[in-house]
């Protein structure tokens, strides 16, 4: 179930499921959003701090996002930002509320969680979208524009396409897209909160992680085997730290080893995740992965 389109100056509440932001930033993102003709309620947790990396405590986090859904003069939520988070509150989620009260739901990152949570729970289509203090402070407009024409209007046969994508595996397929950040499915994998795989499109991305983490993980999906029950895989960016910039082996190495035996189609540097331009996508959402087009259309 796709949640309602937002109307004309929706308003948007803001949640900080993850890590904190400071106050100014957080009140610059809310500016930005109500000049793009939204009202903009800020939840607590926006302006809570706890442990040092959280905002807030994880009642307060949870609760934010139970009382935005609960809220009807509440049209959408917006995350604040990822960090870490969220997975420390999936299992205070009131998903009856979130069933009865469906709403548009954006984020990344650590958000990624609740993205495929909230699918999961209440086969509600989330969105692997736009945060308000990652990007609604440096506005990239094709970053704007994929979340307006995706996850605002809802644009019909929407389709992603890039020349800079590369194909590890040739082939179509068509499926609902469910994943996001590497480390957050690894972390959900084997709980009630993780997605079934089977006839699903895998996104993975990822930021700052040493290859050999990121290969660990790869070693979690491959040997739980949901890399063997998906349809389809759409890498998108795989950010590097620094100082992994000049090691002779390479992220794009790492995923060939790991994906080109499972022989379906896979794409590989998609602009989806920690990268400029992002595009949002749909976690649930029906799409086709394309190879030969180098495209992912959101049906």
């Amino acid at each position: 179930m796709y949640p309602k389109k937002l109307p004309k100056n929706a308003t948007i509440g803001i949640v900080a499921p993850s890590s904190p932001a400071r106050e100014g930033i957080v009140l610059k993102g809310k500016e930005v959003l109500e000049q793009l003709g939204f009202n903009v309620v800020l939840g607590e947790s926006c302006f809570k701090r706890y442990a040092g990396y959280l905002s807030g405590t994880d009642d307060i986090r949870a609760n934010d996002i139970n009382k935005m859904f609960m809220d009807k003069t509440i049209d959408g939520i917006i995350c604040l930002k990822g960090g870490y988070g969220s997975p420390r509150i999936v299992d205070l989620i009131d998903y009856e509320t979130i069933i009865e009260n469906p709403k548009f739901f954006s984020g990344f990152s650590d958000v990624t969680a609740l993205l495929n949570a909230i699918y999961l729970k209440c086969d509600l289509v989330t969105y692997h979208g736009l945060m308000l203090t990652v990007d609604f402070i440096k506005q990239n407009d094709i970053s704007i524009n994929s979340f307006f024409d995706c996850a605002i209007n809802q644009k019909k046969n929407y389709v992603i396409q890039s020349e800079d994508a590369v194909v590890i595996n040739e082939g179509t397929v068509e499926g609902v897209l469910v994943g996001g950040n590497l480390s957050l499915i690894c972390a959900m994998n084997g709980s009630e909160y993780m997605f079934d795989p089977p006839n699903k499109i895998l996104l993975l991305e990822e930021i700052h992680e040493e290859v050999y983490r990121v290969d660990r993980m790869l070693q979690n999906l491959r040997l739980s085997g949901v890399l063997n029950k998906v349809i389809g895989i759409v890498v998108g960016g795989i950010t590097a730290p620094k100082e992994q910039l000049d090691k002779e082996y390479s992220y794009y190495q790492l995923f060939r080893e790991f994906l080109e035996p499972l022989g379906i189609p896979v794409i590989y540097n998609f602009p989806i995740g920690h990268v400029t331009p992002r595009y949002t996508v749909p976690i649930g959402g029906k799409v086709i992965l394309n190879t030969y087009k180098k495209s992912l259309k959101i049906i």
